[in-house]
């Protein structure tokens, strides 16, 4: 090693490198630190949200929402939290910008029982979102809606149910979350080969580029 000091500098480099990630990335990633929900809510507790409507997806067995911009009372407490998903069987129809009021059990997302799988809470972390919450009991309090996202998302979903229904339910999915970036009805085993190659940003990328395609052709066209 005295013969070979950059080598000793490469190892100390990734010696720092390892102990910064493994010890201090919530430290440097402000989107996976604990949030309010994390410090004033426990599993299972019952909570009321009010927030924002920003993306709703179908799911097999039930219905996603994601709210934004929430006010939240649990424990007799009140705090804000920026972003958190509700899973709901209800058919109430729902629109992109509505403000709804929601009751229900909160719960957090687990992390990787074992190295290499699929880190559920890490993969909301970074999109700001830890917690969700299970429930029925949703009103709309404001029914003002964002036209033009409102659009895109049923744009979104009759492509993907045009994909699967055309080249059946698992090749219609990938290609919907290759060309949409709309990965709900997608295998979860094609989701994770996509992950494990290092290929998962396809999936996100191709939809945003699409989308932003077809929001150049629907302003041309107006």
């Amino acid at each position: 090693m005295k013969n070979r000091p950059l080598l000793s500098v490469c190892l100390m480099v990734l010696c720092i490198i390892a102990f910064m990630v493994v010890w201090g990335r919530e430290r440097f990633i402000k989107e996976l630190r604990p949030s309010p929900i994390e410090r004033y809510a426990a599993e299972g507790d019952n909570i009321t949200i009010c927030g924002k409507i920003y993306r709703q997806e179908q799911k097999e067995n039930c219905r996603m929402i994601y709210l934004k911009e929430n006010s939240i009372y649990s424990n007799s407490k009140k705090f804000q939290e920026s972003k958190i998903i509700i899973y709901t069987n209800s058919s109430q129809k729902l629109h992109i910008g509505n403000q709804i009021k929601v009751c229900g059990k909160v719960s957090f997302y687990e992390e990787a029982r074992n190295p290499g799988n699929f880190d559920q809470k890490f993969y909301y972390q970074k999109q700001g979102i830890h917690g969700k919450v299970r429930s029925d009991d949703i009103q709309i309090t404001d029914y003002k809606r964002n036209k033009l996202k409102d659009r895109l998302e049923k744009f979104r979903m009759n492509w993907q149910k045009m994909l699967q229904r055309e080249m059946g339910e698992r090749d219609g999915s990938a290609l919907a979350a290759i060309l949409l970036g709309e990965k709900s009805g997608m295998d979860q085993e094609m989701k994770e080969l996509y992950q494990v190659n290092g290929i998962g940003h396809i999936l996100a990328i191709s939809g945003v580029c699409f989308l932003c395609w077809v929001f150049l052709i629907g302003e041309k066209m107006a």
